[in-house]
């Protein structure tokens, strides 16, 4: 006979076979004994670094998501219900050099309300016995079951393929805006773009523009909040847009917000970064 914990055991594996996280190497490692902790890892390789070779919020925010939003099924003794992250928020360590190493991320679940079908967990990321940061999420739970098919498409091997590329343009100069077509490797098995996706673009798209100062050239998203309002999808052909303004540049950190909307201005996400702008 299957146990609860064998379900929830197996349940937390598939969930790390979804494109995003195939793509991006992410595995289940397993449960903590005695606990509700869960660990996944992620083998980083060079094209998911940033411009400067470091490991930043774009190369873990599909591990991050994994790991806080798996928390859910961990704790719930009932796993009919898909949980989709509505919040997430992290803070990194600054400067984590890059290189092909291991990053390991353990979740769990912080707070559950059973009514509210709503679950808020919290992760640590960290690489080498060095912690590379924390995470915070708010997950809801929804009836939509995953698409069998969107989880088998769209995958690309992390060691044959490179980089798959995040359909993101330049921002401009003068309208600080970034038009953004997400591909197909995104999704979450649902048929949208996988939340840390949306976190890790969310981070390139405020480094591109603290960047549009030359002193603030290689800065890095150090701490990014982001509400996800609704769910892009990831058909490769439909176009958003990120629109963003500097609340301040200072001499170490410049705070950005940033909207993403459709083209019929319709809001899908909305996030804070603070980006270290100097080494």
């Amino acid at each position: 006979m299957t146990s609860h914990a064998d379900t929830r055991e197996s349940l937390l594996s598939r969930l790390a076979v979804d494109p995003a996280s195939r793509t991006m190497g992410v595995r289940f490692l397993g449960r903590e004994a005695g606990s509700d902790a869960i660990s996944y890892g992620q083998e980083v390789s060079s094209w998911q670094l940033d411009r400067r070779s470091r490991i930043g919020v774009a190369t873990i925010g599909v591990l991050v998501d994994a790991a806080l939003g798996s928390a859910a099924y961990a704790a719930l003794e009932h796993t009919d219900l898909e949980f989709v992250v509505s919040h997430l928020s992290v803070s990194l360590a600054p400067s984590v050099a890059g290189g092909r190493r291991l990053v390991s991320a353990v979740g769990r679940p912080e707070q559950i309300d059973v009514a509210r079908q709503m679950v808020m967990s919290s992760a640590r990321m960290t690489t080498g016995g060095e912690l590379l940061g924390t995470a915070a999420c708010r997950a809801l739970g929804v009836s939509r079951p995953r698409d069998p098919a969107t989880i088998c498409s769209a995958v690309q091997d992390p060691a044959a393929a490179g980089d798959p590329g995040t359909g993101l343009a330049s921002t401009g100069q003068a309208d600080l805006r970034t038009a953004w077509i997400p591909r197909p490797w995104m999704g979450n098995g649902l048929g949208t773009v996988q939340g840390g996706v949306v976190l890790g673009c969310a981070a390139i798209v405020a480094e591109q523009v603290a960047a549009l100062d030359p002193r603030a050239a290689h800065g890095q998203a150090v701490d990014l909040s982001l509400e996800i309002l609704r769910s892009p999808v990831a058909d490769g052909s439909t176009e958003y847009v990120w629109t963003s303004e500097v609340l301040r540049r200072g001499r170490r950190l410049t705070v950005i917000d940033t909207r993403l909307a459709d083209l019929g201005g319709r809001v899908l996400a909305q996030s804070t970064a603070t980006v270290l702008t100097s080494d």
